[in-house]
Formats: structure tokens, C-alpha cells, sequence
């Protein structure tokens, strides 16, 4: 069973490049910080 969740890591691993695929998230969150900075 120990061997079946080392296998499903390797799975997350492969979801943390394709964040970076997605530019447009990025530039959100940057303008929703900075809206939150301005609210401060």
C-alpha cells in the first residue's frame, strides 16, 4: 500500500508544472494583492 501512494506523488508532481502554463492566473493574483494593498 506504501508503494501506491509513492506512485500517486509522482502524479502531483506532474500538476505543478502545468500551474506555470497558466500565465493568466498569475497576473490575477498580483492585481487582486495589489487592490488589497491599496484597501489597506
Amino acid at each position: 500500500m506504501r508503494r501506491a501512494s509513492t506512485k500517486q506523488r509522482p502524479d502531483s508532481g506532474r500538476d505543478k508544472p502545468h500551474k506555470p502554463h497558466k500565465p493568466q492566473e498569475n497576473p490575477a493574483a498580483t492585481a487582486r494583492q495589489a487592490l488589497e494593498a491599496q484597501t489597506i
